[in-house]
């Protein structure tokens, strides 16, 4: 059995957005290099995550009938989603002032509040050779900037609500 460390020198969980461009989204979006990996430009690598929640929630139908003692199920569509929260960096958040619609140009908040439609990819553990990720299009939504006595920098939970399917894979020898 093989775990997945998510905390080893270098090899962190990590989130990427980029704008979609209309086009199921790549690898090769995201990274290059990978033998000295590198963000691509124009993408955004969400940073100060506290935690990642990739949720793929099968949709059943269910139903009773007089010759069976037992329920009968069916699948229906999934509803897919991937959620965490975060520490807030101005920057990422808000978007580094460039004078493009990129994700790093707008941040965060305004791929949210502008329904910027956008690519993203979940990778378990870094993103060098053979590394696993999660790959998908959708909105991103429930941004919710908070600070407290509790908690004295500002934080936020984030959603990005999945518009189709994931796609799995692990990063190439050339992206």
């Amino acid at each position: 059995m093989a775990y997945i460390n998510a905390a080893t020198s270098g090899n962190f969980a990590t989130v990427m957005v980029r704008v979609n461009d209309g086009g199921a989204p790549a690898i090769g979006d995201f990274i290059t290099n990978v033998a000295t990996p590198a963000k691509t430009a124009a993408t955004l690598e969400i940073p100060a995550l506290q935690d990642i929640t990739i949720t793929n929630n099968a949709g059943t139908f269910r139903w009773k009938q007089l010759d069976s003692l037992s329920e009968k199920v069916v699948s229906t569509v999934s509803t897919n989603s991937v959620g965490g929260n975060l520490v807030i960096d101005t920057t990422a958040f808000f978007g580094d002032g460039g004078a493009t619609t990129s994700a790093d140009d707008k941040g965060l908040f305004n791929l949210s509040n502008e329904k910027t439609s956008v690519d993203f990819v979940v990778f378990f553990s870094g993103y060098s050779v053979a590394d696993r990720y999660i790959m998908g299009t959708g909105y991103i939504t429930n941004v919710a900037p908070k600070v407290s006595a509790d908690s004295p920098v500002w934080v936020s939970p984030f959603t990005i609500e999945v518009d189709g399917d994931y796609s799995v894979g692990t990063v190439p020898a050339a992206a």
